[in-house]
């Protein structure tokens, strides 16, 4: 029990008016001996004992109306659990929700700022002397005011000042700082408020979550005002990316563009279009129906007129939630790729050569034409390469090299960290100890050659590749059967392929140049790898299992052949802007020439209409120049410009989370869990503006009293006045 004006329970002292009140009657009666009145004695002396009980059932109920009105007057409380206290001070941390599920609106108002109202009657309930911190959250944490401060009104022009972000939600660590803010503090009642739409994803386990807060909870009250609204339908674009990884100039550029339906119902006739560089659609089609829960993808084309830097985009008509009814991915075109094919031997015939079905995979139009085809092929042999510039092109090829000068390994890894592209196919005259102890020192190659397994005379006998269920960019296109199939290859001798062991790096680590190997494709039979990649600093390596030539497969004469090979050489070239898309939140990292170090770099971020503004300079990151910027808390194409004269642009984009998409809130299970941790207040403004504060002092502070006790002293007066009449009656 509490009282919330202590002061009035001083007036408890007035109870005792009615009894002095009382003790002076009784001093004032004078015993007046009269013989004539001998006879009444008998007969009052008969109603004495009760007379007394009526005067004492009086004075009962004047000093308990007294002692009821004085409560009353004092606002007692109750304290019904854990989650109450009688503190007049509050040190509190409020965590605002700002992730782009925020964004959802009712056509008046999106949830953000109805959060941003409620925070802002949230620092209303606060009792004089008490303080807040104030956390933005999404899937990290800004702790816009980090510690508790007593000035309201710079937390009330910050939570006006607000911005919603393209990022995902995840509350978790946004909690644990502030539980950790709270536990530094030693006064004051300690409370978090966490202010969210509710959306499930935001949550991540709740039994961990549910645990982590137990803990606390002795200490710490966690309020969450939930200001979203029941299960929303929406419909988002979750997916977009460029099918072959080559983006030529005046080439038609296949996109593929993913439409989930996060909605109960089905979707019908969803208009999807695709935009270059902001300009009208170049090209659109419609869904007809999208199941509830369910993506399509469709795949429409594009073309750019100029090599450089191009954004495209895939947009939706727009919704409730605006942030995911577009998606944009950087592109760099380019005019030309140039290829360096390095062959083990020199051929007794152009026929026989080891690049004679790669380069024509590579260049696969009529003679006449091949001058004019952006891809460009140089062949040379394994002893030229030390003479070779390796700069000079954006991917080498070694075909069937039995070995060469181990110098020339150094510079072949330097030249694929800087963002150049290596592929090699062993063959019959590969000298496997040469790859393993020598180019995959220090884990260059993305795996090692076991002994060669089959016959490569023997062509009764063959191994087949896989079918179905890809999982690598390379080759996921053939998990569409109408784009064709890789099971007319045979292989009649291969080389096993063990994939490098892998640690990912430290989260601050600064040389890292490996990333993990992946499988591109199967052997069906043993499920040995056809080939592995992985990336080396800016660049990336591919190793077959088999020959590039006849010599060990027939595939260079399947129709699949020419498409994968250039889907190779794609995955090549695109890993040198592959930097250029990333997600929202994280950080920009782009490899630039030497020229532009120490050069400043200028930005200008989705939806801007400022002029650009300068945010660092080219640094060398790992011996490489590099432009770096993290400020990415927004969706779309960001316009970086490296001074100089002319300045030098980059264009990259963040994408959302696509999970973010899925509106479902809490499920009555799941706030039944989080009830128990905390006080779940579902919120709205509209017409009920100050409903918000009655709810949170309920929570704070417990039941108030004063209202049954006043109902109850009404109750005693009307009682005492009429057994008062009643008393005084003749008897």
């Amino acid at each position: 029990m509490t009282f919330l004006n202590l002061g009035a329970l001083f007036g408890l002292a007035a109870v005792s008016i009615p009894i002095i009140i009382h003790l002076l009657n009784r001093m004032q009666v004078r015993e007046v001996h009269w013989a004539a009145m001998r006879f009444l004695l008998e007969s009052v002396q008969k109603n004495q004992r009760r007379l007394q009980i009526e005067d004492m059932i009086l004075l009962i109920l004047r000093c308990l109306l007294i002692a009821l009105l004085i409560l009353a007057l004092s606002r007692p409380t109750w304290q019904t659990g854990p989650h109450s206290t009688g503190s007049h001070q509050v040190t509190a941390v409020l965590i605002l929700d700002d992730s782009y599920s925020m964004g959802l609106t009712n056509g008046i108002q999106t949830s953000f700022q109805r959060a941003q109202s409620a925070a802002e009657q949230i620092l209303q309930t606060f009792p004089t002397g008490s303080s807040a911190a104030l956390f933005f959250a999404a899937n990290n944490v800004q702790p816009a005011i980090a510690l508790p401060t007593l000035d309201f009104n710079l937390l009330r022009k910050t939570i006006r000042q607000a911005k919603l972000t393209d990022r995902s939600t995840d509350l978790g660590e946004a909690l644990q700082l502030a539980i950790a803010t709270l536990e530094k503090q030693s006064s004051g009642s300690k409370e978090i408020y966490v202010i969210t739409d509710g959306q499930a994803n935001g949550w991540g386990s709740l039994d961990q979550l549910q645990k982590q807060l137990s803990d606390a909870q002795k200490q710490i009250i966690l309020h969450v005002v939930l200001v979203g609204g029941e299960s929303q339908s929406n419909l988002g674009v979750t997916g977009l990316r460029l099918e072959g990884g080559l983006t030529p100039v005046g080439q038609p550029l296949r996109c593929a563009v993913e439409v989930t339906n996060e909605s109960e119902s089905e979707a019908r006739d969803v208009r999807v279009s695709l935009i270059v560089d902001d300009q009208p659609a170049v090209d659109e089609t419609i869904i007809d129906h999208i199941a509830p829960g369910t993506a399509r993808s469709v795949a429409l084309f594009a073309k750019f007129r100029t090599d450089g830097y191009h954004s495209i985009t895939a947009r939706i008509p727009p919704d409730r939630l605006p942030a995911d009814d577009q998606r944009t991915i950087a592109v760099r075109a380019i005019n030309q790729v140039k290829v360096l094919l390095v062959q083990g031997s020199t051929p007794p015939s152009p026929s026989e050569a080891d690049d004679f079905f790669i380069r024509n995979a590579l260049v696969p139009v009529a003679a006449s034409e091949v001058s004019q085809y952006y891809i460009k092929t140089t062949t040379i042999n394994a002893t030229q390469l030390p003479s070779t510039a390796l700069d000079d092109y954006d991917a080498v090829f070694l075909l069937d090299v039995d070995s060469f000068d181990p110098s020339e390994i150094p510079v072949l890894s330097g030249y694929v960290r800087q963002g150049g592209g290596l592929v090699v196919f062993p063959g019959p005259d590969c000298r496997t100890e040469f790859y393993n102890q020598e180019m995959g020192r220090d884990g260059f190659l993305p795996a090692t050659l076991g002994a060669m397994k089959g016959n490569a005379t023997d062509h009764t006998k063959f191994f087949s590749l896989q079918t179905k269920d890809y999982d690598h960019p390379i080759v996921t296109l053939w998990n569409d059967p109408a784009s064709g199939t890789l099971a007319p290859a045979h292989f009649y001798a291969y080389y096993p392929l063990t994939p490098q062991p892998w640690k990912a790096p430290a989260p601050n680590a600064t040389d890292a140049p490996s990333g993990q190997p992946r499988v591109i494709a199967h052997f069906v039979q043993n499920d040995d790898p056809f080939a592995v990649e992985h990336t080396w600093g800016a660049g990336r390596l591919i190793l077959f299992a088999s020959s590039a030539t006849l010599a060990w497969n027939d595939l260079p004469t399947c129709q699949a052949y020419v498409p994968l090979i250039q889907r190779v050489l794609g995955s090549l070239v695109e890993r040198q802007a592959e930097g250029l898309n990333i997600q929202v939140g994280q950080k920009f990292s782009y490899i630039v020439s030497n020229d532009l170090i120490d050069k400043d770099v200028s930005v200008t971020v989705p939806g801007q209409t400022d002029p650009p503004r300068v945010v660092g300079q080219v640094t060398l990151n790992n011996a490489l120049p590099t432009v770096e910027f993290d400020d990415t808390d927004l969706s779309g194409p960001y316009h970086l410009s490296v001074a100089g004269s002319p300045p030098t642009p980059i264009l990259f984009a963040a994408q959302s989370d696509p999970n973010e998409s899925n509106l479902t809130p809490l499920s009555a299970d799941q706030l039944k869990t989080l009830g128990t941790v905390a006080d779940i207040i579902k919120w709205s403004p509209e017409g009920q503006t100050d409903s918000l504060a009655p709810k949170l002092a309920s929570a704070r502070l417990g039941v108030e009293l004063w209202w049954p006790l006043l109902i109850t002293a009404l109750i005693i007066a009307t009682v005492e006045t009429f057994l008062a009449q009643r008393f005084s009656q003749s008897k």
